[in-house]
């Protein structure tokens, strides 16, 4: 580790942070203590805590010893909660400001072995396809977790509480994070956490969910896609309550590259869809300044992107971004209220494309129309627009039981 900390000045990389200035702590269980200061374009490293820190790192000498060797990646360390830090955009910067490849190379060749092999070049790893993640316990759904998902989503439905209150159908989505994040964040994989964004949801509700249910959650990767721009990640989600399957949800995300751009320039996305049918029904919700933070709080997605604006710049967003089963359960609710009568239980799929970021102050309008009757239940289109008429989900689907 020391000889780890006393070459990172012969890997700095100026121009990745240039302009930035800092000092940063990094306090080791199990090892020393270390100051990085960086200032007009150098970087120094002195042993113990030196001058006032813009940001302190903890973590375990080992965990720690594995970023600086580049066998971890910072972004996922954070995920996998082994590492934590009081300011994650200065995290994120020392994770660009190091060639820590080479760091890696010259501490292999320190110690007398040959160098060991840069990381793959082709991102995620597809060995981890096909394997299947648990939560780490049963869980309870909690009223009062369910009060504050209903409140994060600007859900008032009278539904979620008093006497045989039920949970809001996404509220699914808090107890699928655990088994989730084992997934999408799982160090073999290697996934890019910074550079994630959620691609596709689709949602099937099968039993409605209840305070005090005790639920078991798994979670599979079903494929990785190689795309212009990144890569997709599949996955596919099972919610168990009581023993019975309550949730089945196939989803999708996209890691970003930022080194490509699709052709012309053209940052990567879907195209614009046709013009779709004259809405039968429509809400809208204003984001709140706070929203992605709370909706953090009781969803667990706390997915620095959503949270921390440092982070969310240096990802390319020009502030923080809403979660985007936030805007989702919006939708879910407008459509619960609209043709649903007001009664979730009969909500018994929703399906949504992520087509654009939604910040905060953002108004979002739900627009949605009949597709088809099926038998025992009706099929909607619906879409959701910002304040500029930007589409920010395309092609949602809903089939609501009659």
């Amino acid at each position: 580790a020391e000889r780890a900390f006393r070459a990172l000045p012969e890997v700095f990389k100026p121009m990745a942070v240039s302009g930035w200035s800092a000092v940063i702590h990094f306090e080791l269980s199990g090892g020393d203590d270390w100051t990085v200061r960086i200032e007009a374009g150098g970087c120094e490293v002195e042993k113990g805590k030196q001058g006032e820190p813009t940001c302190v790192v903890k973590s375990s000498l080992e965990d720690y010893a594995k970023v600086l060797a580049g066998e971890l990646r910072a972004e996922q360390a954070f995920m996998q909660k082994k590492i934590s830090a009081s300011n994650l955009g200065e995290m994120m910067k020392f994770g660009r400001a190091f060639d820590l490849p080479k760091l890696k190379d010259r501490l292999a060749a320190g110690a007398g072995a040959a160098p060991a092999p840069a990381p793959s070049s082709t991102g995620m790893n597809r060995a981890c396809v096909g394997r299947r993640f648990d939560g780490s316990e049963p869980t309870f759904v909690r009223p009062e977790h369910v009060a504050l998902y209903a409140q994060a989503t600007q859900d008032e439905n009278a539904a979620y509480a008093g006497e045989g209150a039920l949970a809001p159908p996404l509220f699914s989505v808090r107890l699928l994070k655990d088994a989730l994040f084992k997934a999408v964040g799982d160090e073999e994989l290697g996934a890019d956490m910074v550079n994630l964004v959620h691609g596709e949801q689709d949602m099937e509700f099968l039993r409605p969910l209840r305070p005090w249910d005790v639920c078991a959650t798994r979670v599979y990767i079903r494929g990785i896609e190689d795309k212009s721009t990144g890569q997709l990640l599949r996955v596919e989600e099972e919610l168990y309550a009581g023993g019975q399957l309550a949730v089945r949800v196939q989803a999708s995300m996209f890691i970003r590259d930022p080194s490509k751009k699709k052709a012309g320039g053209k940052q990567g996305g879907a195209q614009q869809p046709s013009a779709p049918p004259s809405a039968e029904f429509s809400a809208e919700r204003v984001v709140p300044a706070d929203g992605g933070p709370v909706y953090a709080e009781a969803s667990l997605d706390n997915n620095p992107i959503h949270t921390d604006p440092e982070v969310a710049k240096l990802a390319g967003f020009k502030g923080i971004i809403l979660q985007g089963l936030c805007t989702m359960a919006m939708a879910g609710a407008a459509i619960v209220d609209s043709v649903a009568g007001g009664d979730p239980r009969r909500l018994a799929r929703l399906a949504v494309r992520f087509s654009k970021p939604v910040f905060m102050g953002d108004t979002v309008r739900t627009e949605g129309w009949t597709l088809e009757e099926l038998e025992g239940r009706t099929r909607y289109g619906f879409r959701v627009v910002n304040q500029d008429g930007v589409e920010v989900i395309t092609g949602g689907v809903a089939e609501v039981a009659r």
